[in-house]
């Protein structure tokens, strides 16, 4: 995305500001196609939920995530 930002910015003198967030948004839709289509799920779907470290060492995930947000569904904030 970075190359093709400052493609864009290169160009600059050729495009007005809304035509390079249009751009910029077209081809951020085509990477995010592009991943899916490689590996099947959405790229935010890859991420690995950090281990919260505490004073008494690592501690589960969900466990510490449902304790210290409650009315929160993981997810869903």
């Amino acid at each position: 995305m970075s190359r093709y930002a400052l493609h864009l910015f290169d160009a600059l003198e050729h495009l007005t500001k809304d035509q390079i967030a249009s751009l910029m948004e077209a081809h951020g839709k085509q990477l995010r196609a592009a991943f899916i289509a490689k590996y099947g799920y959405p790229p935010e779907d890859s991420t690995t939920p950090y281990v919260p470290v505490t004073i008494n060492g690592p501690q589960d995930h969900d466990a510490y995530y449902a304790k210290e947000y409650p009315n929160r569904q993981r997810g869903k904030d």
